[in-house]
């Protein structure tokens, strides 16, 4: 009796850490942030990355589902990553003249390099 007791709280203990080990429910929740006047959107793609949207006075300027290195539709690893590019392409934005949706906009994997951020 004193071996399957033992042998339950192992199981139990084993189940436990699992659980701890696996991502919550919340790491693919929808996560935003202001920057220079602009409101970042990172929303989960499939529960499996990344993705995000940027607005400008309510009005929707930048939409990226697919990953811009490769154009993979899982997105980003991970919400940093959608953050970093956000903000970069938020800077490249001032550069332009121009008011069109840009979306799923291809970009260099130096810039990935540059940012510190994984390709997929």
């Amino acid at each position: 009796m004193r071996k399957k007791t033992i042998l339950f709280i192992v199981l139990l203990f084993s189940l436990y850490e699992m659980k701890a080990q696996s991502p919550s429910a919340n790491d693919y929740s929808i996560s935003q942030s202001v920057f220079e006047g602009y409101l970042i959107r990172v929303l989960p793609v499939n529960n499996n990355g990344f993705s995000y949207n940027v607005y400008f006075k309510g009005r929707m300027v930048m939409q990226q589902i697919n990953n811009p290195f490769n154009l993979s539709p899982l997105g980003f690893r991970n919400k940093e990553d959608a953050f970093k590019m956000a903000k970069w392409q938020i800077q490249q934005l001032h550069h332009r003249n121009t008011t069109a949706l840009i979306v799923n906009q291809r970009v260099s994997k130096d810039v990935a390099k540059q940012l510190n951020v994984s390709v997929n």
